[in-house]
């Protein structure tokens, strides 16, 4: 006998889970046997429609007839479901999903579970950079086989499968039942190239580059609510709130970081404070103390299930500006994810062949799936909170790639032709500041080895792994 079960994110989506799948609300989950009933195997967080089960988030859609759609609406749960939906039926009509035609006309993040009725199977797929996560296991045994699947590995956990896989974003699931067992076989589709490069002056690249920035930033806008920027007074957040200014946009920007006396202030604070005031931004400032740091912890590291130093103290910050906007009732925080791999500003690209640069960034990019974006969507999703990074659209993913990598390293300078934009459109101290990665700029990192060490640990990670415990988590 083959069994399908599933659940995508919501608020009470654990719970559900452990509680053995009772309905809650509107929320039916159901598990049943494959061949028959397969259209009502899939357990979802939203009405089953037509076989289709999602999580998606999409920002702009074009229509049949090739006609682009941008509106506030299409971000909506419930409308950006739908939009997902009409594209799968017209797809499914030939009995095959080509979700890179699907892809070429969507804007946002999606994972879905899809039963083809041409095809006779159950199709599980996510955007091919991996905005929405989805994680699935498959066991067989001797009374046949249990195809799972989920938004979060702790979900998967608590149904009693603790060898959980994320789906890899080019990677396509097929489930096929053969004689009351399912079958697995993995598509592997295309994503992004580096090639052919653009052709232009680096002129014409600035100005078409920006006009890309500056439409994906306005589709990720929500219409009629205040929303927020992450801020650190850096080349991208400034950019991006400087452009949403450009757009009329009501908003808001934010920062953290640790703020203890005797300590030196994070760096962050300082330049998120001068940048704002010179160009009029409105900002928010929650200056962490050393004795909060542990409340954070036991939220976060069970929350993003690993104990890794580097992405701990990502998370850390990330949170407490999550809170901080979700008590400012704000919903919508957008943030500059994506421009250290498309315009090579890490140290590593430095250190590779002019030549290579482009394929560096590539490789880059498509591991973001499960170093940074994993990360990011189950923190904001603990607090409700949508985060929409507008550098990581298709159509500027697919520039910035193929960008020559002369405009991306220059004269010592990395991401050369953002730093150039950000000149001409009169943020020069902005144009010239250094990197600093989030867990520097903010101090947690500091922060954490001074409370690991304060604690008897010789190592953070061995202080870090005191707050997680996956077991009682899904007992709690």
């Amino acid at each position: 006998m083959s069994r399908i079960a599933g659940v995508f994110n919501r608020g009470n989506a654990l719970r559900a889970i452990i509680r053995g799948f009772e309905a809650l609300g509107n929320v039916e989950l159901r598990n049943a046997v494959c061949d028959e009933r397969v259209r009502n195997c899939i357990a979802t967080s939203g009405e089953l429609k037509n076989g289709l089960v999602a999580d998606a988030e999409l920002y702009r859609w074009e229509g049949e007839k090739g006609m682009s759609m941008s509106t506030s609406t299409s971000t909506s749960t419930s409308s950006s479901y739908l939009s997902l939906l009409d594209h799968l039926r017209m797809e499914g009509r030939t009995g095959r999903v080509n979700l890179e035609g699907i892809e070429k006309r969507l804007d946002g993040g999606f994972a879905f579970a899809l039963w083809s009725e041409a095809a006779g199977e159950v199709l599980i797929a996510r955007d091919v950079v991996g905005i929405k996560p989805l994680w699935f296991v498959h066991v067989e045994d001797a009374g046949g086989d249990v195809l799972a699947f989920a938004s979060e590995r702790k979900m998967l956990e608590a149904m009693g499968f603790t060898h959980a896989n994320l789906l890899e974003p080019r990677t396509v699931l097929h489930y096929r039942c053969d004689r009351g067992y399912g079958r697995l076989r993995f598509e592997h589709r295309a994503s992004f190239y580096i090639e052919p490069e653009l052709s232009g002056d680096i002129g014409e690249l600035k100005s078409e580059l920006l006009e890309l920035i500056r439409a994906s930033i306005k589709r990720r806008i929500p219409e009629g609510e205040k929303f927020g920027v992450l801020f650190s007074g850096g080349l991208d957040s400034t950019l991006i709130a400087y452009l949403c200014r450009d757009l009329g946009a009501e908003f808001c920007c934010y920062t953290v970081g640790v703020d203890e006396p005797g300590l030196k202030p994070a760096e962050d604070l300082e330049f998120a404070e001068r940048v704002a005031a010179s160009l009029g931004f409105e900002l928010r400032i929650k200056r962490v103390r050393m004795n909060e740091l542990e409340r954070y912890l036991k939220v976060v590291i069970p929350s993003i299930e690993d104990t890794d130093v580097v992405k701990v103290s990502v998370a850390l910050p990330l949170y407490v500006a999550c809170e901080f906007a979700m008590e400012d009732g704000i919903s919508t925080l957008l943030y500059g994810l994506g421009t250290e791999e498309l315009f090579a500003g890490y140290e590593r690209h430095k250190r590779v062949k002019h030549q290579d640069l482009n394929e560096e960034c590539l490789a880059g990019l498509m591991r973001a799936y499960e170093r940074d974006l994993y990360r990011d969507d189950v923190i904001a999703r603990s607090c409700g909170i949508s985060l929409r990074a507008p550098f990581l659209a298709p159509e500027l993913v697919e520039f910035g790639l193929r960008l020559p990598a002369r405009w991306k390293l220059s004269g010592g300078e990395d991401k050369f032709i953002l730093r150039e934009i950000a000149r001409e459109l009169g943020l020069g101290e902005v144009a010239s500041r250094k990197k600093r990665a989030i867990q520097y700029g903010s101090s947690f990192l500091k922060a954490i080895g001074k409370l690991a060490a304060g604690e008897g640990y010789r190592y953070k990670r061995e202080y870090l792994s005191t707050f997680y415990h996956p077991r009682a988590e899904l007992n709690a």
